[in-house]
């Protein structure tokens, strides 16, 4: 008897191991790739204790939008969507930054990383 419910105890576990691995988790920092191109020339535009806006230059005509967020200390942002080349962050609070910029036009370019500390 306790054979048969070690036994059934080793395949229930073997069973949770298979389905949590064929999961499929996303956040913000896990990014499909594609041969989108990148947004080019991004520029810090202005800067304040608070607060931080960028701009680059269109990467082409058929994107569809960029996609941008933040992280900080290991946190992430909400993604934050624009067609515009052009986006601004408020209300941040003092530490270090990594801004990731995105453009999506039928999969995600490479991520464009800037990384940059706001003062309080």
């Amino acid at each position: 008897m306790f054979k048969i419910f070690s036994l059934m105890k080793a395949l229930f576990f073997s069973f949770l191991i298979l389905c949590f691995s064929s999961l499929k988790f996303s956040d913000a920092a896990s990014v499909q790739y594609s041969a989108c191109t990148a947004p080019a020339n991004l520029s810090i535009t202005a800067q304040s204790n608070n607060a931080i806006s960028f701009d680059w230059e269109d990467c082409s005509s058929s994107f569809t939008e960029y996609q941008v967020f933040y992280t900080k200390e290991g946190q992430a942002s909400a993604i934050h969507s624009t067609s515009k080349s052009e986006i601004s962050f408020s209300g941040l609070s003092p530490g270090v930054y990594q801004f990731h910029f995105y453009t999506i036009c039928g999969g995600t370019s490479s991520a464009i990383i800037i990384e940059d500390s706001i003062f309080g």
